[in-house]
């Protein structure tokens, strides 16, 4: 009789073993990987993330260590009166940023196209994103 236990026993141990070890070889397999990472980046990103996707195609033309100047026209949340100019320093970070156009170069920020026409008067746009962040010159910088 108490064989017969021990027989069960064994047999269920050695059952939930081999489950165990499926449901793991399912859970690991690479094509279930390959559908998590998929269902990941579908995923919307943060505000952060997609405000410093704008400045990818400044890449490589600021130096670290560099000072440059910020304009903005948008319109920050409420409550967060410099919210672009910090994030600008954030992500262009070692770029030193600094809230002025009094630098030879100026980053901007115009979410609306038209303000970008505006207000470069003395600001000649060396490098246009097309997506509201522009790299400016300054031509009255002494």
């Amino acid at each position: 009789m108490f064989r017969r236990r021990e027989e069960i026993g064994i047999t269920l141990v050695v059952l939930f073993a081999m489950v165990s070890f499926v449901r793991a070889f399912d859970y690991y397999s690479p094509l279930s990987f390959y559908e998590k990472v998929n269902k990941f980046k579908r995923l919307p990103s943060d505000e952060v993330t997609r405000y410093e996707a704008r400045f990818k195609c400044l890449e490589g033309m600021l130096d670290p260590g560099e000072i440059v100047g910020f304009i903005s026209t948008a319109i920050p949340p409420e409550g967060k009166e410099y919210y672009y100019y910090r994030l600008t320093q954030y992500v262009l970070s070692p770029v030193t940023v600094e809230d002025s156009v009094n630098h030879q170069t100026v980053v901007g920020y115009f979410p609306e196209r038209d303000s970008l026409l505006k207000i470069t008067i003395n600001l000649k746009i060396i490098q246009d994103c097309r997506n509201g962040v522009v790299l400016l010159n300054n031509k009255d910088y002494q």
